[in-house]
């Protein structure tokens, strides 16, 4: 026979058995935050790269809709015919790719890398690629830090930029020998190295530009910061 125990004991023998549910419970809750963490992660991952897949159609499109006049070109080089009827050819072609879409496609591959903000005030965002790679980055930094893991996303960007960049190369290459074409037929009409200057650079720049703020950004986030103060020369302190 065992005494029964006093009250205070059984209230101890309670609290603890309360404390250990409680205990018990906040494992639960933490593990069931992480894995809501993940699953948030896992829904923008998708998320990003359906809207980056979306994008590349885009522009997938714009290459092949260019790519059908640079294949009209082509014969241009080869003709045997004479040279009035090749030079009114190059001018009606000139004139056709002027007034298509191409002139378009050049400020649309913009857009769909640098995106645009829209609605009133501008309080609404399209994203483009540059960002949404930014985001997709800066994921793989919360994976942790690896001593090739900056080489290894600035060369998957860079290719990727170089990519989308060559797109739109090739749409203002073709506006470029268009421009150049009518020049030569009538000096007043601007030269291929005008519109280089006053449209398509000013545009470039701002796309390189961003890209290079981009990596300068991810720099600072996938870096490891270090684990031992900066050493100071002593003559910082001098005087």
């Amino acid at each position: 026979m065992h005494p029964e125990p006093d009250f205070e004991t059984q209230a101890k023998i309670r609290f603890d058995t309360l404390e250990k549910q409680i205990e018990g419970l906040r494992e639960d809750l933490k593990e069931l935050k992480n894995e809501m963490a993940d699953f948030k992660w896992q829904m923008q991952t998708l998320f990003l790269e359906s809207q980056e897949e979306t994008i590349w159609r885009k522009m997938l499109e714009i290459e092949n809709s260019v790519d059908s006049y640079y294949d009209l070109l082509k014969p241009l080089g080869t003709s045997k015919a004479t040279l009035e009827k090749r030079k009114a050819s190059a001018l009606n072609l000139a004139e056709t790719i002027l007034s298509s879409g191409v002139v378009a496609n050049v400020t649309n591959a913009r857009l769909h890398m640098l995106g645009e903000d829209v609605g009133a005030g501008g309080r609404e965002r399209v994203r483009g690629l540059l960002e949404i790679w930014k985001q997709q980055a800066l994921r793989e930094a919360d994976l942790g830090w690896s001593g090739a893991r900056l080489l290894e996303i600035y060369s998957l960007l860079e290719a990727k930029f170089t990519r989308a960049l060559l797109i739109q190369v090739k749409c203002a290459r073709l506006l470029m020998e268009a421009h150049q074409t009518k020049h030569l037929d009538d000096p007043a009409h601007r030269s291929a190295a005008d519109y280089f200057a006053d449209k398509f650079y000013l545009m470039l720049k701002e796309e390189v530009f961003a890209f290079r703020d981009i990596i300068e950004s991810l720099a600072i986030n996938l870096l490891p910061l270090p684990d031992q103060p900066l050493a100071c020369s002593g003559s910082l302190y001098r005087g």
